[in-house]
């Protein structure tokens, strides 16, 4: 059943689908048809604030191994910090829309004079793609000796997946959607980088400390690279189906 009540109209209610969604467009499309307010307003009548993600978008990483959480297919020994870790594991930034048909579920949008939310009777699960709402991660590089900083190919792949339900672990569904190239070593040097002792292994080692960010914006979704939080060292802009 769905009914919406709004400045004294009454929307009548229906049992089907395709006219209940039809009340919902009807109310979009008049919005536009009604053009800027009799005050002189002169902005959009109807401003879609967010939409919602039909892929998983997210990046693979390692993770300190936890028998709790990890797979043992996934161990390792990291020898050069001699911890046992995790290896493939995603970051998902956005995850994907599944849906049902059980409950009302509010659509977000925004309509000058006549709506302000919409209802329907699919349940939306899934993150929201907003411009507002940028997604941000911290990793870090570790290198061993400078020939393997200088060595480093500045490159990140961004990975995506098509499946309801996202695996934790990268496998053969998760694919690559883009690659972020970045050039650290245009504003580092080796003696730059961050100096540490490996936990386990007691070696000297040193860091590139670095955070992705996701700023979606529709259907175009810009990832980025940052150092020390404002520094952009590269980014790139990635169609993502909403």
């Amino acid at each position: 059943m769905f009914q919406e009540k709004k400045k004294g109209h009454n929307l009548p209610s229906f049992s089907s689908l395709h006219r209940r969604t039809a009340i919902c467009r009807g109310a979009i499309f008049k919005g536009f048809l009604d053009g800027p307010s009799a005050e002189g307003i002169d902005c959009a009548p109807v401003s879609v604030v967010s939409t919602i993600a039909r892929q998983s978008i997210g990046v693979s990483h390692l993770e300190i191994f936890n028998p709790k959480k990890h797979s043992e297919k996934d161990k390792y020994y990291d020898s050069d910090e001699g911890v046992w870790r995790a290896s493939k594991q995603m970051q998902w930034y956005l995850k994907k829309v599944s849906t049902s048909f059980n409950d009302l579920s509010e659509l977000k949008c925004r309509c000058t004079q006549f709506c302000e939310r919409l209802y329907t009777d699919r349940i939306l699960q899934g993150d929201d793609v907003s411009a507002t709402d940028p997604v941000r991660h911290s990793f870090y590089e570790c290198y061993t000796n400078e020939s393997s900083f200088q060595n480093d190919d500045g490159k990140q792949k961004i990975l995506q997946c098509d499946e309801d339900v996202p695996p934790k672990t990268k496998n053969d569904r998760v694919k690559t959607l883009g690659t972020i190239t970045y050039d650290m070593k245009s504003i580092l040097t080796w003696d730059d980088l961050i100096e540490y002792e490996g936990k386990g292994s007691k070696r000297k080692l040193r860091r590139f400390d670095y955070d992705i960010v996701m700023t979606p914006s529709g259907a175009s979704t810009e990832f980025a690279l940052y150092y020390q939080d404002n520094i952009k060292l590269g980014a790139k802009k990635m169609q993502v189906e909403v």
